[in-house]
């Protein structure tokens, strides 16, 4: 989503970005008002595909056009949503994402 991290995870809204906040520790990472604890690394991918590491203050949206936000360090540990959410055995550690919305 171009304009607030998440998407709508916060009203109930079920797109691949709202399972992804749900299912992980993803939120820490791209939604600034919650992110009270340790911050996973943050960078910003501008429309000239530059790398750029974001700051304490710098805020991510809303993305420019052809922007994206790589995030690493991610922890995955529940289930899908047809399994309820179910915590995972085996979580998965240190995952790599890359938001951006789509070009419309």
């Amino acid at each position: 989503n171009a304009t607030s991290p998440g998407g709508g995870y916060k009203r109930g809204d079920g797109a691949q970005e709202e399972t992804l906040f749900r299912r992980s520790n993803y939120f820490q990472s791209l939604d600034l008002e919650l992110d009270d604890g340790k911050p996973t690394a943050r960078f910003y991918c501008n429309s000239n595909c530059d790398l750029e590491p974001l700051g304490k203050g710098d805020r991510m949206y809303e993305m420019n056009e052809f922007g994206a936000v790589y995030t690493a360090g991610l922890t995955v540990f529940r289930q899908p949503e047809d399994t309820g959410y179910t915590f995972m055995d085996i979580p998965m550690y240190d995952v790599c994402a890359i938001a951006m919305a789509a070009y419309r």
